[in-house]
């Protein structure tokens, strides 16, 4: 694959996702990569709360792309964006949702890849006793996993600390924010990428299944990113044979001159139990 090749990628972060972003787009055959350290993406929400981030997580993830296409030489852009809340396929669980995009100002489109996982540490407590706080953290990956301390008075909020990986400055942070008197007392998991392994995991990850979108060729026009972007459900049940929600074909299409095409999926029939006529 040439479109690609003698191109440098810029990574907008300033919370070192480049560490794991940047190995994963060598993969791709002539392309280099080098840090956006002009982007100030704090500018557009924090997750402790001291500026909202505002729209949906795409619409944020393309602001960030913004803050790098006015900077000259740079026509090859990526960045992250990240969220937690709840899973989309397993109840009452947390999830770590990330987005990673690109963006090529030469043909002018936007290439991205989702990866979901509940493996977070993400937690916010509200703690009456730095000994409390101490506890909560250690059931939380301290000292690896950053920790923020703040305070919270209405919807005010009062960030004591944060990026805490030693005991000590987490110790005296806690007491802090305790004798302020500034409100209810919280200590939460730092969700900026340098202070969360587990999310800079799943960043790679999602960094990845781009790459690998990108090294698939339009079979028609070889423009990159030949990825599946729709499904067809009806799998056959087992026993039956009628319809299920498994899924029959991945549609695939190029996003340059629309070819488009079905590939079956990774089953030929589905299990009984999850058919609506032999397990209703």
């Amino acid at each position: 694959m040439d479109f690609f090749r003698g191109r440098t990628v810029s990574i907008v972060t300033k919370h070192h996702k480049e560490q794991v972003m940047g190995p994963a787009f060598e993969k791709i055959p002539g392309l280099n990569w080098k840090l956006v350290p002009e982007a100030d993406t704090d500018v557009l929400g924090t997750f402790t709360g001291e500026i909202a981030r505002t729209g949906t997580q795409r619409e944020a993830c393309i602001k960030k792309i913004a803050l790098s296409t006015s900077v000259p030489g740079v026509d090859l852009v990526a960045a992250n964006e990240g969220a937690f809340g709840p899973h989309p396929g397993i109840p009452f669980a947390q999830a770590d949702i990330e987005l990673v995009m690109l963006y090529d100002s030469k043909s002018n489109h936007y290439w991205e890849a989702w990866e979901v996982s509940a493996d977070t540490n993400a937690f916010s407590a509200q703690i009456n006793s730095a000994a409390e706080g101490m506890e909560m953290a250690g059931k939380h990956g301290f000292p690896e996993q950053g920790m923020v301390v703040f305070c919270k008075s209405g919807e005010d909020v009062f960030v004591v600390k944060k990026g805490i990986h030693d005991k000590q400055e987490l110790q005296d942070g806690l007491t802090d924010a305790l004798e302020q008197n500034k409100g209810a007392v919280y200590i939460e998991a730092d969700l900026r990428a340098m202070h969360n392994p587990g999310r800079m995991r799943i960043i790679e990850a999602a960094t990845q299944k781009l790459v690998e979108n990108l090294l698939r060729a339009c079979p028609s026009c070889s423009f990159p990113g030949y990825a599946a972007t729709d499904a067809e459900r009806g799998l056959p049940c087992e026993w039956c044979g009628g319809e299920t929600e498994g899924i029959k074909n991945y549609i695939f299409a190029c996003k340059s001159c629309g070819f488009t095409e079905k590939k079956p999926g990774e089953k030929t029939s589905m299990e009984a139990m999850y058919c609506p006529f032999c397990n209703p």
